[in-house]
C-alpha cells in the first residue's frame, strides 16, 4: 500500500510531462502551419504581375496540370502567369458575394478553362464580356476544382489597354523573358507592286473572326470584325513585332500565312 501511495506522484508527473510534451508538440505544428500560410500570402499578394514565370495559352496550362499536376504546381502555383484566351463566362464567385468569376476558355470548341476571382465593383466587371480576346496576368492559386487565379488584370484587345489589377500600364502583353526569338528562315513575302489587301477569315488559337489584312513594305495589319486592329512590324530576318513588342514568326501558308507568338499564341489568316 505504502509503494502504491509513493509511487502515485511519479505517475502523475510523468503524465504531466507526456501531457505537457504533446501540448507543446500540437503548438509548435500550429506555429509552422501559421507561418507557412503567412508565407504563401505574403508570396501571392507580392507577386510582380508585370514579370509572369510563364505566359502561355488556356490549353498549354490545361494541358500540364493535366498532364502532371505536381509538375505544374511546382512551376506555377503562387505564382504569376500570363493567359491568353477567350472570355467564356462572367458570373458569381463561389467566393462571397464581394466576387466574380471570369473564366476563360481557348475559344468556341475549347473545353480547357481558367478561372479567375475578381472584384465585383472592378472594371474588369462592367467593361468585358463573354467572347472578348483577352490576356489576363494573375497568380495560380487552385487546381483542385480547376485550374484558378487571383489578383488578375486582364488586357483588352479591343481597347488595347491593361483593366483592372495594381497596374493599367499598355506593357508588353508577352513577358520580357518569352519575348526570344525562335529559330526561322521563313522571310514574309512583299508583293512588287506595293500594298495589297484581303478579305478572309483571322483565326486566333481556337477562335475564328472574319478580318481584312493589309500588306506593304513596312508591315501588316489585321481588322477583325469583332473591333479589333492589330498592327505588325517587319523585323530584318522577315518576321513580325507587335505594337506590344512582341515577336511573331511568320510562315506562310500557300494563299494565306500563319504568325507564331514564343508564348503559344497563333493566328492564321485564310483569305476567301
Amino acid at each position: 500500500m505504502k509503494k502504491w501511495l509513493l509511487s502515485l506522484p511519479l505517475c502523475l508527473l510523468a503524465a504531466t510531462a507526456t501531457s505537457c510534451a504533446q501540448i507543446d508538440k500540437i503548438v509548435k505544428e500550429y506555429e509552422a502551419k501559421k507561418e507557412a500560410t503567412q508565407a504563401e500570402s505574403d508570396q501571392i499578394r507580392n507577386a510582380d504581375l508585370d514579370n509572369p514565370v510563364a505566359s502561355l495559352s488556356v490549353e498549354q496550362i490545361s494541358d500540364e496540370f493535366e498532364s502532371n499536376s505536381i509538375l505544374a504546381e511546382d512551376k506555377y502555383m503562387n505564382k504569376p502567369v500570363e493567359i491568353s484566351g477567350y472570355i467564356s463566362a462572367i458570373d458569381d464567385s463561389m467566393f462571397g458575394e464581394d466576387e466574380v468569376g471570369v473564366q476563360i476558355n481557348g475559344g468556341e470548341f475549347s473545353i480547357a478553362t481558367v478561372a479567375c476571382s475578381v472584384p465585383r465593383k472592378s472594371p474588369i466587371v462592367s467593361q468585358l464580356k463573354k467572347g472578348d480576346r483577352v490576356t489576363v496576368r494573375g497568380v495560380i492559386t487552385s487546381e483542385e476544382m480547376g485550374i484558378g487565379m487571383s489578383r488578375g488584370k486582364f488586357y483588352d484587345f479591343k481597347t488595347e489597354q491593361w483593366i483592372g489589377g495594381s497596374a493599367a500600364t499598355r506593357t508588353s502583353v508577352a513577358s520580357a523573358k518569352n519575348t526570344e526569338i525562335i529559330a526561322s528562315n521563313q522571310k514574309f513575302e512583299v508583293q512588287e507592286s506595293g500594298d495589297s489587301e484581303q478579305s478572309g477569315t483571322c483565326q486566333f488559337n481556337d477562335g475564328s473572326v472574319p478580318c481584312i489584312v493589309s500588306s506593304d513594305r513596312n508591315g501588316i495589319s489585321m481588322i477583325w470584325s469583332d473591333g479589333v486592329t492589330e498592327n505588325y512590324t517587319h523585323t530584318p530576318d522577315g518576321n513580325l513585332v507587335d505594337t506590344r513588342g512582341g515577336l511573331w514568326i511568320y510562315e506562310s501558308t500557300g494563299s494565306g500565312f500563319q504568325i507564331r507568338h514564343s508564348n503559344g499564341n497563333m493566328i492564321t489568316f485564310t483569305p476567301t
